[in-house]
Parts: structure tokens; sequence; C-alpha cells
């Protein structure tokens, strides 16, 4: 009896220890899935981050491309010997019936790599590598087209076209999306006479 005992208690000891076939089914499997969704979301993830790196970097472009703009637009009138403004009206360079030939003659406005549609009211351009990393696989083209309003949209012919509405819109993955209007103005310092 007691060697009957011991041998029980010796084969109860043999069977628990490891794991039989079932269980290493169902430990594969949980661990299978564990894998698939950890990589799942980390691929998720990593998309996202890209595609916040590939917005901030078409902004910082867009931005960029504003600023020159502005700056052109400061320096139309700017009188470097004197270091000030020229407000004599009759000698002003911004033409206030209708800002799109202003805008036009600008330096940066004509962007050496960029291709010209129909007018050169609509360019368009790809940015280059070194403006930042994202741009180096990925063909993002950044278009931008030049309109002439009136001033709070103001349906009155006697109103002059002194508004320029830009509107920037990005090809990527041949789509495209409108992705920034902006107004710019020549009332800097009043260049522009007032309405009579």
């Amino acid at each position: 009896m007691q060697k009957n005992r011991k041998t029980s208690i010796i084969r109860i000891k043999n069977e628990s220890l490891g794991y039989g076939l079932v269980d290493s089914i169902i430990s594969l499997a949980l661990m299978s899935g564990l894998i698939s969704y950890s990589i799942y979301f980390a691929s998720v993830r990593m998309d996202v981050a890209y595609r916040a790196n590939t917005t901030s970097a078409i902004n910082n472009e867009i931005a960029r491309d504003l600023e020159r703009l502005k700056a052109d637009i400061w320096s139309t009138n700017y009188n470097k010997k004197e270091r000030r403004y020229d407000t004599n009206l009759k000698d002003h360079t911004m033409d206030c019936n209708d800002i799109t030939k202003s805008l036009l003659s600008l330096n940066n406005w004509n962007k050496p790599n960029s291709n010209i549609e129909k007018n050169y009211k609509i360019q368009s351009w790809y940015p280059e590598s070194n403006a930042n990393n994202i741009y180096r696989g990925n063909r993002i083209k950044i278009s931008r087209e030049l309109t002439a309003i009136r001033p709070i949209n103001i349906k009155d012919n006697g109103i002059n076209k002194s508004v320029a509405n830009i509107e920037y819109s990005v090809t990527m993955n041949g789509i495209k999306r409108k992705w920034l209007n902006i107004n710019l103005g020549a009332e800097v310092h009043a260049w522009c006479p007032p309405m009579s």
C-alpha cells in the first residue's frame, strides 16, 4: 500500500510538470495574436507620426514662401539710402487698382524650380529635400494660385482689387487637396490712396 501511494504521488508530480499539446497550441495562438496586434499598433503609430511630420513640413514650406512674399511687399517702397519708406503716392510701385501686377513682378513670386502652368498666376513646385528630410522619397507638389479680389468681397465695381487671394494646394500620392487660403494686401503703409 505504501508503495502504491509513493508511485501515485510520483505520477501526479510527473504529470503536473510541463505542458501538454493543447496547452502549447493555446499559448502559441495567444503569443501570435499578441505579436500581430503589437506590430499592427506600432505600424499605425508610425503612420500617424509620418503624417504629422509631413503636415508640419508642408506648413513650414508654405510659411517660408509667405514670409518671402511679405518681405518683398514690404521692400517695394523702401528707400535703402534714406532708410525709410517712401510714402509719396506718385512714386509708389504697388498697383492699387489690381494688385496682381505688383505681385507677379516680385522677386520671390517666380520660383526658379517651379512648373509654371498656363499663366504666371498659377505656380507649382516640388520642395527640395534639403528643406526637410520628409521630401526625400515622397513626391509632394505644392501649388499656389493668385487671384485679385475686392476688400471684404464687395461687389461694387468702383472698389479696386487691392487684395490678393493666394490659394495653396498640395498634391500628395496623386490626391490634390486645398491646403490654405490667405489674403495679402498693399495697405501696409497706406500706399494706396483712399477711394473717393
